[in-house]
């Protein structure tokens, strides 16, 4: 184990005896070499002529699927899942809407965005749609929505450090075209992974917003990291069944 201050090295023995014959020797960390000119045996540290270049490697604790254990890898290469639709039926079954998921416009590759710029909706959130369906958006029985598994919101608002605000999804506007779910921030332990609170009831939501719901409804439309139900209360359901075209 090493500590670095300035040019003087604290290391940690494990074997061997650290003694003055080590100066003119070389010490070598991250694989390049730096010549010993000095060695102080109380605190076990040495001093080098001149500190080089030592290649280091940071990996962020973002984890969006919970699979890294202790072997955090920034989810590097790692594919953002589409939001957890699993919920929409029962939550939208009272206000008489049928969710059918046969658009046939699921789109695997679309460019990620570390951070989605949500400081300035509409136009930073609906620039990450794919408008593939625009006829069927734009019709007045088979209405469409736009859902996209992003990844975290802007640097403020992504609950790293866990001391920023988390924001687990987003609307380009209230009554709408469509949403994004940040599936890092919703991810346990960082997003309070609750029944209330977790990517399916994340979905619904934020669909929830497109038919003119909004947080002071209540019920599952109350903006809350501990959010205590999965249904729409009846102010909700009443703009849902109501609403001309969502």
């Amino acid at each position: 184990m090493i500590s670095l201050l300035s040019n003087v090295f604290t290391i940690r023995i494990t074997g061997g005896t650290l003694t003055a014959n080590f100066v003119d020797g070389t010490i070598t960390v991250g694989g390049v070499s730096m010549v010993i000119t000095a060695v102080n045996v109380t605190d076990s540290s040495v001093t080098v002529n001149a500190l080089a270049d030592i290649p280091f490697n940071l990996v962020d604790d973002d984890d969006f699927n919970n699979d890294d254990g202790s072997n955090l890898d920034g989810d590097e290469g790692e594919n953002v899942y589409a939001p957890d639709t699993s919920l929409l039926q029962n939550a939208f079954a009272p206000a008489y809407v049928l969710p059918v998921f046969d658009v046939g416009d699921n789109n695997d590759f679309v460019t990620f965005v570390l951070n989605t710029d949500t400081r300035n909706p509409p136009a930073s959130i609906i620039s990450t749609y794919d408008f593939d369906q625009v006829a069927t958006e734009a019709d007045a029985n088979f209405w469409t929505v736009y859902l996209l598994g992003a990844y975290q919101g802007w640097t403020n608002e992504d609950h790293d450090p866990s001391t920023d605000d988390r924001v687990y999804g987003i609307v380009d506007a209230i009554n709408g075209q469509g949403a994004s779910v940040f599936n890092e921030v919703i991810r346990p332990p960082e997003g309070r992974f609750t029944t209330e609170v977790n990517n399916a009831a994340t979905t619904a939501h934020e669909i929830g917003h497109l038919f003119n719901g909004q947080h002071i409804d209540g019920g599952l439309m109350e903006q809350s990291a501990t959010r205590s139900s999965i249904v729409f209360s009846d102010i909700t359901l009443n703009k849902i069944r109501s609403i001309n075209h969502p």
